[in-house]
């Protein structure tokens, strides 16, 4: 099963049409988790209508409203909500502003599960407040290795499935990252949950002789610097301003 989590904080124009992209899918082995963030307009009420309608219908898949949270902290922090709730093997995140076509889920699904990934990513396009399109589409780069990953603006939130029973869904304190080996990293690549990843061994860099790790006269004195910066030279010029 699918877990689909959306952030809601004061979507009401949006949320209807992105709930129904859901309930679209070809893809029907999911669950809908709406994470209210805080929203001050008519947002719940909108969801709540939805959740109560599909109840009316005895529709298949569940669809679910909780609170985010704390305070509000943003879509992240909302997520965060939806992937503790998640009951599903896999989980997509859509933002309430945003649209799947009908196949998104199916097709993405049909792939991931025949390469066995942890995650996967979809190219996605623009489009106005009224959900026409404006010509400009962001295609899925054929290859992309991990340091491509980091530079690239290509995943996009709305498009992400990660594998919940491969990634994990643990999530990591700050008193955890304050004590992780300095070996390891958190990387975060946009729409995923962040994973350990090993750092890059800055030793073997070419420059690496050059640092104060390798050889402390390369040490930076700041107040050396400042002190030389300070002294005034005969030649210099300055303009003096009134405060």
């Amino acid at each position: 099963m699918v877990s689909v989590v959306i952030p809601v904080h004061n979507a009401e124009k949006f949320i209807y049409d992105a709930m129904m992209s859901v309930v679209s899918q070809r893809y029907e082995d999911w669950e809908m988790l709406l994470v209210n963030d805080h929203s001050e307009d008519g947002s719940v009420q909108i969801i709540e209508d939805f959740i109560e309608q599909r109840r009316e219908r005895k529709a298949v898949q569940e669809v679910r409203i909780m609170d985010a949270a704390g305070d509000r902290r943003g879509a992240a922090n909302a997520r965060n909500t939806g992937i503790d709730a998640a009951r599903g093997k896999y989980i997509a995140f859509l933002d309430a502003d945003d649209l799947w076509e009908p196949e998104k889920l199916s097709e993405q699904m049909e792939f991931q599960e025949k390469i066995g990934a942890e995650f996967t990513f979809t190219g996605y396009e623009f489009a106005d407040e009224t959900g026409i399109s404006v010509d400009k589409i962001v295609n899925v780069p054929f290859r992309m290795d991990y340091r491509a990953a980091l530079k690239n603006t290509t995943i996009f939130t709305s498009t992400v499935v990660f594998d919940a029973e491969k990634l994990g869904k643990e999530l990591m304190a700050r008193d955890e990252l304050g004590v992780m080996p300095g070996g390891k990293c958190i990387l975060q690549l946009r729409g995923v949950r962040p994973f350990l990843s090993d750092k890059y061994d800055y030793t073997q860099h070419p420059m690496y002789k050059y640092t104060a790790d390798y050889d402390k006269k390369y040490t930076f004195d700041i107040e050396k610097y400042l002190h030389r910066r300070m002294k005034l030279k005969a030649e210099d010029q300055y303009d003096v301003i009134e405060a």
